[in-house]
């Protein structure tokens, strides 16, 4: 696990990388030690996007990049 569940939630920062050339920031909450990461975001045309999640702060060991 790369998160320490005693560390706030409002220390952690989400960028998310949409795949189509924008990013825009997520919103992270933590539940009893689980991290949940939401973002919106309205595509232009249809097809595969690669989304790239970062979230950083403390109570992460290594900030992981997840791709999704």
């Amino acid at each position: 696990s790369y998160y320490d569940a005693n560390a706030p939630a409002s220390g952690l920062s989400v960028m998310i990388q949409w795949g189509d050339n924008s990013s825009s920031p997520g919103t992270v909450t933590v539940t009893n030690g689980t991290v949940q990461i939401t973002g919106e975001h309205d595509f232009e045309s249809v097809g595969g996007f690669e989304i790239t999640v970062e979230v950083t702060g403390p109570g992460y060991t290594q900030p992981p990049t997840e791709s999704v």
